[in-house]
């Protein structure tokens, strides 16, 4: 593993030279999770294909039009919180603040105007609670990752094995 301390040599490897620093030796399963397929658990030659796909999303002219759409966004949970600050209302911020990035990646990802952050019951907040919602399962593959990092085992075969040993462990208890 490596820290780097350096600001000017962080900034180098996640800029300039990122494409030596991709391979970070994480399981993927895009069959039966497709989930785990995304740039940061990718390698080797599909890592370079997907970063070469996702480079010209984010040119500085894509990001300066995008940047409406995160006003007019915080426009509207600017509003959304005020109406609890005149009551003096306590607010959970973190959903709040989880609405208004939901409906910015409805937005510019998907190109669907939705408004969850009035509306907590929209559809599209509702899949995308249930795609993070933790549970067992997920829990457990994500510790099984970190574990063990370099193991070519698929994650439900890691976690299959984390199970059995579990329940013989219980059961000799």
């Amino acid at each position: 593993m490596l820290f780097v301390n350096d600001p000017q040599l962080l900034k180098d490897i996640m800029v300039q030279d990122f494409q030596f620093f991709h391979d970070r030796g994480s399981y993927v399963d895009e069959v039966n999770d497709p989930l785990s397929g995304h740039l940061f658990s990718l390698a080797g030659e599909k890592w370079k294909h997907l970063r070469a796909k996702l480079t010209p999303t984010f040119t500085s002219g894509k990001l300066k039009g995008m940047l409406q759409t995160l006003v007019d966004t915080g426009i509207v949970m600017q509003d959304y919180v005020q109406t609890y600050a005149k009551d003096e209302d306590v607010v959970e911020i973190r959903e709040i603040v989880a609405r208004y990035n939901t409906d910015n990646i409805a937005s510019i990802a998907f190109g669907i105007k939705i408004d969850s952050i009035n509306n907590p019951n929209e559809l599209f907040r509702q899949m995308g609670r249930k795609v993070f919602q933790p549970n067992f399962r997920n829990n457990m593959r994500g510790l099984i990752n970190f574990m063990v990092k370099e193991s070519k085992i698929s994650p439900n075969d890691k976690m299959n094995r984390m199970i059995t040993l579990y329940q013989s462990m219980s059961s000799s208890m």
